[in-house]
């Protein structure tokens, strides 16, 4: 899979992650309605990244119709103490500074093949002949499946 920077995480991408798309623009996560998903593997990959994104993220929330009377009569939660903005005791995973991109959610790190020498085998396969015989081979397929029919009956 090769891994890119696109303009945003898609609506699945989104709802498997369980981020509604307007609370995504608030969060700072870019969306594009144009894009889908075309492998598993993508959906999986982009779905850890927004998780990640979560469990690191600090939301503070607007004030509540609570706090806003409370703060008029003088008075203090029942607690004594403003529970709004404490954490989780989720553990922050540590993110790469290299890997991060325009955007808050970090692309995970490039695999990279090392490189080798180039072998006769290598220098004798035609690659440009090899994708023609496969995509006419996939072009025929119907005609093939009609030919293998009529010799059934």
């Amino acid at each position: 899979m090769k891994v890119r920077e696109g303009y945003g995480f898609t609506l699945t991408e989104l709802k498997q992650a369980g981020i509604k798309r307007r609370e995504a623009r608030g969060l700072g996560i870019k969306v594009d309605y144009r894009r889908r998903n075309l492998s598993e593997e993508g959906l999986k990959a982009n779905v850890d990244r927004l998780n990640d994104y979560k469990a690191r993220i600090i939301v503070f929330p607007r004030r509540t119709r609570r706090s806003v009377l409370l703060k008029k009569e003088g008075k203090e939660d029942d607690t004594g103490k403003d529970k709004r903005f404490t954490r989780s005791d989720a553990p922050v995973k540590q993110v790469d500074p290299n890997t991060y991109t325009r955007s808050a959610v970090p692309l995970p790190a490039p695999a990279h093949e090392p490189p080798r020498a180039i072998t006769a085998e290598d220098r004798s396969v035609n690659a440009y002949q090899a994708l023609r015989t496969a995509w006419q081979w996939e072009k025929d397929a119907n005609k093939r499946i009609q030919a293998a029919k009529k010799t059934d009956e």
